[in-house]
């Protein structure tokens, strides 16, 4: 059985080279975004790189040194691209456990909401901004306002934002941030 397994493998690999663009098409067809043909002539998944800062800082020095790195919170978004090969970057930048991202407070007499403040958690813990929390309530499914962050909707200007005009009546101000601290 091995010996078979072995020779049915080397056939393949013989196979697949002389026919790479035809298979290819074939199984792009089949799995659109699993798949593609390694340099050796063999199936393999595409290499995508992955980021992983422990501070805000840290991510946005990476960020400074790939600007090409796409940040990813919630990711809701860029899944959605992912899924149906509207894009694939080659490098990620995963900015969800960033605990800096992910709070929110007052100060001085205002509201902060971090980039990563979900959905589902301004529903849970801004219940007194009724506004803000009948809006993000209207975000997707359940798994949705999960994932999806504030911060998310705006970086990306998506048309599913439906906070995004809650905070416009709220006279909101982005504060974006540097590599360095640098803030405007």
């Amino acid at each position: 059985v091995t010996i078979l397994m072995l020779l049915a493998f080397s056939c393949l690999v013989i196979w697949s080279t002389a026919h790479a663009n035809w298979l290819q098409a074939l199984l792009g067809f089949i799995y659109p975004s699993l798949w593609v043909f390694g340099a050796c002539g063999f199936l393999s998944r595409p290499v995508m790189d992955v980021l992983l800062p422990r501070t805000l800082e840290e991510a946005l020095e990476m960020k400074a040194a790939r600007p090409e790195a796409v940040p990813i919170a919630g990711g809701t978004d860029l899944m959605v691209e992912l899924n149906f090969d509207r894009r694939r970057p080659d490098l990620i930048l995963d900015i969800s456990r960033l605990a800096e991202l992910r709070e929110w407070r007052r100060e001085d007499g205002c509201l902060f909401l971090g980039s990563g403040v979900t959905y589902s958690q301004i529903v849970r813990e801004l219940r007194e901004l009724r506004p803000l929390v009948e809006a993000s309530r209207t975000v997707g499914s359940p798994q949705i306002r999960n994932r999806g962050t504030v911060g998310g909707n705006l970086g990306t200007a998506s048309p599913a934002g439906a906070a995004l005009p809650v905070l416009a009546a709220y006279d909101a101000e982005v504060v974006l941030t540097q590599a360095g601290g640098r803030t405007r």
